[in-house]
């Protein structure tokens, strides 16, 4: 009895074993440079974040630490800058939604630094500072 030719061998082919190791090998490959490199001290991934960290801190330091020193909140001192409290409080933790919501809080427009012409801080310098904030949502209070 003859197979059918719907079944034949010759008409059932799979790729080569070599591409399927190859191919294994460029994820593998893939998968443990960046094992390596995010796991590498002093190596940050932070796709949300768009401003510059150490300028941010300059900034915070210059224009926030009055009441947020070391992340705390002397205003209300439940509402720390740690991942915890912003999300507890809806804030978040990603740069752009500390952004977001530190320049539309009413408090903040009342002080000094939002009411200068043109404000006190650029969007720019924004950007930086609460980038700052973001990298240090899972820091002590007080560091």
């Amino acid at each position: 009895v003859q197979p059918s030719s719907a079944f034949s061998v010759s008409t059932c082919r799979a790729p080569p074993i070599k591409e399927h190791i190859k191919q294994a090998a460029r994820v593998g490959i893939a998968t443990a440079t960046i094992a390596i490199l995010t796991t590498s001290p002093g190596f940050a991934i932070s796709p949300a974040w768009a401003g510059d960290f150490t300028n941010g801190k300059q900034l915070f330091d210059n224009n926030c630490a009055g009441c947020h020193a070391g992340g705390q909140n002397f205003v209300s001192p439940e509402r720390t800058l740690r991942r915890e409290a912003l999300e507890k409080y809806g804030v978040g933790t990603e740069q752009s939604s500390i952004l977001k919501w530190v320049t539309e809080s009413q408090r903040h427009k009342n002080l000094v630094f939002f009411k200068a012409e043109g404000g006190k801080l650029t969007p720019d310098q924004w950007e930086d500072a609460t980038t700052f904030v973001a990298g240090q949502v899972d820091e002590p209070l007080g560091k």
